[in-house]
Parts: C-alpha cells; structure tokens; sequence
C-alpha cells in the first residue's frame, strides 16, 4: 500500500497498492478531487475545473467541499 499527503489539509491518505500518473482521488478528510501527478515520491495535485466533469472522476458533495475551504 502507498500513502502520500493531501496538499490541501495535509492529511495522509491511502492510495492503494497500484498507483499511476493521473489517478483521480478525493482526500478523506476535506474531500478536495487531486489527482496521482508523481510516482516517486508519490505527490497529489489539484484537478482543474475543466477535469471535475469527467465521468471518470468521483464527483464531490458541493457543501462537503465548501466545509474544507
């Protein structure tokens, strides 16, 4: 299993045993979508706005994401 910390409230997250460049995550804790942007280390960044609408990416509650703001 690989961890990485969220760029947003520096949380650790669990990314799974298999991570690749471009990988859509959201961060448990403040919900923010990032995505896989480097393997070694593994590092997150955040998604652009033209990315949150692709089917591929798992869509965040508005008032979830407005609480990590």
């Amino acid at each position: 299993m690989f961890t990485t910390i969220c760029p947003e409230c520096h949380v650790q997250i669990l990314i799974g045993s298999d991570p690749y460049i471009g990988q859509k995550v959201a961060c448990p804790s403040c919900k923010i979508p990032l995505e896989i942007v480097w393997l070694f280390p593994l590092s997150l960044g955040y998604l652009e706005e033209d990315t949150l609408s692709s089917p591929s990416i798992i869509q965040v509650d508005e008032e979830l994401h407005s609480l990590g703001s």
